[in-house]
């Protein structure tokens, strides 16, 4: 991230305040990210009806993917919180998304106290 910042200096200011404007250098502005996920979320939600389905996606993906399920547009980018390995979860009504969960990481709670976990 560090080198973004210095090599397209610009265009990361203008990210930090409205990411909804912004396209790096063979990167994909987020209106065309949200359309390709969306996409894929609604392909994935046809083929698997009235099933529990898990997707697992990068934090961008993931907040343009939760600012569309609550209608707003990609401009509230930064609003949206995503922690790392962060849990969301969302129920499909057949007429939109129910929000079930967001931002969850109980799961990290007795990592964060310091004691070892063996995967």
């Amino acid at each position: 991230m560090k080198e973004v910042k210095v090599k397209y200096a610009d265009l990361y200011r203008q990210w930090e305040t409205a990411p909804h404007t912004v396209c790096f250098p063979n990167g994909e502005p987020l209106a065309v990210l949200r359309t390709r996920a969306l996409g894929a979320v609604e392909e994935v939600v046809q083929r698997h009806p009235d099933q529990a389905v898990l997707f697992v996606a990068h934090r961008v993906v993931n907040k343009v993917l939760i600012a569309a399920f609550i209608g707003l547009d990609n401009s509230h980018f930064w609003r949206i919180g995503q922690d790392t390995t962060a849990v969301n979860r969302f129920d499909w009504t057949g007429a939109g998304w129910q929000i079930m969960g967001l931002n969850d990481a109980c799961h990290l709670r007795e990592m964060a106290r310091g004691e070892y976990v063996d995967f």
